[in-house]
């Protein structure tokens, strides 16, 4: 049975805050605003927001 803390890293090693930080650092380098990623991930603007500081997670699904 997995830990708690193994059931939140996600498969490149890093844990859903550590991703979402990730996510806006190469968001903004790239010049993309949060509805862009959004509408292609299929989540909200706002879930998004949520994410990139860490406040809300994401499915697998939506994390690949």
């Amino acid at each position: 049975m997995k830990t708690k803390y193994e059931m939140e890293v996600t498969m490149n090693g890093l844990n859903q805050e550590e991703l979402g930080k990730s996510v806006k650092e190469t968001r903004l380098a790239k010049g993309w605003t949060q509805q862009q990623v959004a509408d292609k991930v299929g989540i909200s603007r706002s879930l998004l927001a949520k994410f990139e500081t860490g406040n809300r997670k994401l499915s697998d699904e939506k994390i690949e």
